[in-house]
């Protein structure tokens, strides 16, 4: 601030005092002045004219848009004394629109008294200040725990005043990218709200806050400070629902989905259910958990599939899904619920295994009736609010027995027809299951499950009872429903039949095989007899045939031998020739009773 004066006295003219008011940027300048003068009973006229650089050239120029004339001053009073008018009213002086901070400005002022005496009076040069604000930066994360936002908060002082302001803007970073958000200054205060519910930001995230403020002439960056968003809110959900309609089977499929969204990063979704009897969330059936795939700020569907076939009828299975986001917050929806319902019928469902079908018979709570069921089928009932399954392993329509297995704990049981078998299904001592095997038709048994509550120790088959119904021919046992003991005796006649049937025809084939083998006995003894005696033939003869050749030879030796003695002496030689003749003839006579063991040994041709 500084003041200026000049005084001329012209013709003995009024004096003339300017006092110029300190002016801002974009405020009103007013050129103030006073007048003196001794003469009394005068009437003294005052001008003020503005002028203005010449943008740039040297020398000024009279500002013409705003101009003050005529302003009409009366002094009253004797010639000693002194009186001041003074005229500080900014009508019609630079106004806010004019103010620049380009240009020099500086007033003139110019009296006119009655004797038409002129004084006129310059003001001294002078410009609108242009100094920069300083901002004070006190920003914080407010609520931002809460709601996401952020409430950004700075004041300044600028010596040219706080009209000199323009603009104040907020600058967030998030990461390389900038955000401006503006907020009109007010008296030197700014303020905004930075709503990340809007902007997407990442929560734990270091954020850059940077304000700016404008005084006409240029930015003004306050200090950066850097803030982290935190996250504590859960994700959002909406949109629950199941895609069945009522009723729902066991072993049919479910769709249960839910909208899920989180203001930060989406993690993943869990289906909890209560089908087991608590509250469990499953982490392997049902495609649970589910990757949300990382998604923020942004409505995602979860979806679940369903389907359990081992579940009893009249079930109410309860579920929700629970989700979380990147920071470990969880949230869980309503809890929505369905009842299973099963058809009386016979139906056929995957098992899961290998692609081999197993058939999903009955579900029942009432256990005092008769089910027929073939093999690889499963039964599932309900004993003291217990969901409890019986498989059936094998069925054999030839010795007439049933193998099956009771689980929860697993117990195997192996049953003939009109057997019972006592079974403690959950291992506390108390016999709860009574089984009977009534009768195999067709590959089908027929089992009667009763509901009992027995203390362990009775025996568990009871065979007597199965015993005396087969000498009876009693196909159902006493303590079945009357009604149904018709159809089991008609069952088993007509098993007694085939079993005949398939007797009768073993028979047969075990004659022809017996037949068969006697028949093949017989040729090969006759092939092996006849061989021996061909060989044994072959022997003999060979035998013989050496002999001869043998006594043939000493014969003709011994006969040679003879004609030689006859030089010595015909009656020595006759001698000797009756000697030789009798050794041949024993010879002769062993070479055939040699020949009688064969021919008395050969066997005889049958």
């Amino acid at each position: 601030m500084f003041v200026l004066s000049a005084a001329s006295w012209l013709n003995l003219g009024p004096h003339v005092n300017i006092t110029q008011v300190v002016s801002y940027t974009n405020d009103t300048l007013d050129c103030g002045f006073n007048v003196t003068w001794s003469w009394v009973n005068m009437s003294v006229e005052a001008n003020v004219t503005w002028f203005r650089d010449a943008n740039g050239s040297s020398g000024f120029v009279p500002f013409y848009n705003d101009n003050e004339t005529e302003i009409n001053i009366s002094i009253w009073g004797n010639n000693t004394a002194n009186y001041t008018f003074s005229n500080t009213s900014a009508t019609g002086d630079i106004e806010t629109i004019d103010t620049n901070k380009t240009h020099i400005f500086r007033c003139q002022v110019t009296t006119y008294d009655n004797l038409t005496r002129v004084t006129q009076v310059n003001s001294t040069n002078f410009t609108v200040l242009n100094l920069a604000p300083i901002v004070n930066v006190d920003t914080k994360f407010v609520n931002s725990s809460n709601n996401h936002s952020m409430i950004a908060w700075a004041n300044f002082s600028d010596a040219d005043g706080p009209a000199d302001m323009t603009a104040c803007k907020f600058f967030v970073s998030n990461e390389s990218i900038w955000t401006t958000e503006s907020n009109s200054p007010t008296t030197g205060n700014c303020t905004t709200l930075i709503d990340f519910y809007i902007d997407n930001y990442l929560v734990n995230e270091e954020l850059k806050l940077t304000i700016q403020v404008y005084d006409g002439s240029a930015y003004v960056n306050s200090t950066a400070t850097n803030n982290t968003l935190n996250d504590p809110i859960p994700p959002s959900w909406q949109n629950q629902s199941q895609n069945n309609s009522y009723p729902f089977t066991g072993g049919g499929a479910v769709i249960l989905k839910v909208r899920i969204k989180d203001y930060g990063v989406l993690s993943s979704s869990v289906l909890s259910t209560n089908e087991s009897g608590s509250w469990y969330n499953h982490s392997t059936l049902y495609g649970s958990p589910k990757n949300m795939g990382s998604v923020r700020n942004l409505l995602n569907w979860s979806n679940f599939t369903w389907s359990n076939n081992s579940i009893i009828e009249d079930t109410v299975i309860g579920w929700r899904i629970w989700s979380n986001d990147s920071v470990g917050n969880w949230n869980k929806t309503d809890i929505y619920n369905f009842t299973i319902t099963v058809p009386t019928t016979s139906g056929t469902g995957s098992s899961g295994s290998g692609g081999k079908s197993s058939n999903l018979i009955a579900k029942t709570k009432k256990l005092d009736n008769i089910i027929r069921i073939k093999q690889d089928d499963k039964v599932f009932f309900k004993i003291k609010e217990k969901q409890h399954t019986m498989n059936i392993d094998n069925i054999d329509s030839i010795l007439k027995t049933v193998t099956l297995t009771i689980s929860s704990s697993p117990i195997t049981v192996i049953l003939e027809i009109g057997e019972t078998r006592l079974v403690d299904v959950d291992d506390n001592g108390l016999y709860d299951l009574d089984v009977t095997l009534s009768g195999i038709e067709y590959g089908e048994a027929n089992l009667i499950l009763k509901e009992i509550g027995e203390i362990r120790g009775r025996e568990q088959s009871i065979r007597e009872t199965s015993k005396e119904i087969k000498k009876e021919e009693k196909i159902i046992p006493e303590r079945i429903d009357p009604v149904l003991k018709t159809k089991p005796k008609i069952g088993n006649l007509k098993q007694a039949l085939l079993v005949i049937l398939i007797v009768v025809i073993l028979a047969v084939i075990i004659s022809v095989l017996i037949f068969y083998s006697t028949i093949k006995s017989k040729i090969q003894n006759k092939i092996q007899a006849k061989n021996f005696i061909k060989k044994k033939q072959t022997n003999v003869k060979n035998k013989v045939l050496k002999e001869n050749k043998i006594l043939q030879s000493v014969f003709k030796g011994l006969k040679g031998y003879l004609h030689k003695a006859s030089k010595f002496g015909k009656n020595k030689v006759l001698e000797e020739d009756n000697i030789l003749q009798s050794i041949f003839s024993e010879l002769k006579g062993y070479i055939r009773e040699g020949s009688k063991p064969y021919k008395k040994n050969r066997p005889k041709r049958k």
